[in-house]
């Protein structure tokens, strides 16, 4: 059974993690970092009190098939197994320029999508270079 607690938890868990993911892709994208994908759980678990803990758990998907058919099976199971409850997920992937976050609410199993273009696909970076998407042309 779910509480309004709970139901507040999720609406805190998604409008903190779409200000949180913009927010860091933005920067690590300017630094010209590679982004993996992620997903990011909202757990809740009973304590000792009778009442509940609330916390986050997930990380980096990997890259290749059937590590992705892996983690997304296995990893929600382990959580399970130890004992929490997953209220909400959070996916992001980022992909030329174009930052997708998915939430999936599992209190109401309303699936949610934020899409952010973070840059136009044509940018000139200096006057040398200009980019589209990840390819970098010579203008000289």
């Amino acid at each position: 059974m779910y509480t309004y607690k709970d139901i507040e938890q999720v609406n805190e868990f998604i409008q903190g993690m779409t200000e949180s993911v913009k927010e860091t892709t933005e920067e690590q994208v300017a630094q010209g970092n590679e982004l993996p994908d992620t997903i990011v759980f909202l757990l809740k678990r009973p304590n000792e009190n009778g009442d509940c803990d609330y916390g986050m758990g997930g990380g980096i998907v990997p890259s290749d098939e059937l590590g992705k058919t892996l983690h997304n099976q296995i990893v929600p199971t382990i959580i399970k197994h130890q004992g929490n409850e997953i209220l909400c997920s959070c996916e992001t992937k980022y992909l030329n320029g174009v930052l997708t976050i998915k939430f999936h609410n599992n209190i109401t199993d309303e699936k949610h999508e934020e899409v952010f273009n973070l840059f136009s696909p044509t940018q000139r970076t200096d006057n040398t270079f200009m980019t589209i998407g990840d390819i970098k042309i010579s203008l000289n």
